[in-house]
């Protein structure tokens, strides 16, 4: 747990270092600070006594593990950024904070970093499939030969819901590899430098926030519906 937190809080000092500048990159500036607020947020909320009671395995563990994950990808939407070329005296610099006004710019991103971004994302997407398929067959072979005959008027998950996520999911890959239906002048340098590829990674940290407080204080909203089985 706190080394997770400490992951996190390293990832965001990472933003303010590389991603900001002191007199400007404001919009940076914004992501960086709204996500970590959010972060303390979730923290407080998950050891709050009355979600605690009815959230026993509610704690400051799960909210490491979001507070990480949100902190990774607030970096990888600021590495996607688009560069802007800035002259500062007889050079020309790509930073990200195209509105600085000082002198000396330090907002150029970290070098190489969207690539470090598809590396990490890619590793993390090869341990999530490794766990949920370990955790799939480790629940078969618990169960053995026997198999539960639930699913005969209803499954017990939303059908619909389920083809609507791979929906999304194909056209956010089809948008990648398409460089947001920009491939022409496309390069290694440039590819995946896009504002539409910022806002989406953006608006999935904050709805991975929103997502996770549901889940805490949904019990409390509804103290008679049973959240155990189903989807929310």
């Amino acid at each position: 747990m706190t080394l997770f937190f400490c992951l996190a809080i390293s990832g965001f000092i990472v933003g303010y270092v590389y991603f900001t500048e002191a007199s400007g990159c404001s919009l940076n500036k914004f992501f960086i600070s709204f996500n970590l607020i959010l972060c303390i947020v979730i923290s407080v909320i998950s050891i709050f006594p009355k979600v605690q009671e009815v959230q026993p395995k509610s704690g400051l563990l799960q909210a490491s593990i979001i507070s990480l994950y949100t902190s990774y990808l607030t970096l990888s939407a600021l590495a996607s950024e688009p560069t802007t070329a800035v002259v500062v005296g007889n050079k020309t610099i790509n930073t990200v904070c195209g509105d600085a006004e000082g002198l000396n710019i330090s907002g150029t991103g970290v070098e190489g970093s969207e690539v470090t971004a598809i590396i990490v994302g890619l590793t993390l997407l090869f341990i999530t499939v490794l766990y949920s398929s370990s955790v799939l067959a480790t629940g078969d072979a618990e169960e053995g030969s026997k198999v539960n005959e639930d699913e005969d008027e209803a499954v017990v998950y939303s059908y619909s819901f389920f083809h609507f996520v791979f929906f999304l999911a194909s056209l956010y890959i089809m948008m990648t590899l398409t460089n947001w239906y920009s491939p022409q002048g496309s390069t290694l340098e440039n590819f995946q430098r896009n504002w539409g590829s910022v806002w989406v990674k953006m608006v999935c940290t904050w709805l991975c926030h929103v997502i996770y407080i549901w889940t805490l204080v949904a019990p409390l909203c509804f103290p008679d519906r049973d959240f155990g089985n189903g989807p929310l």
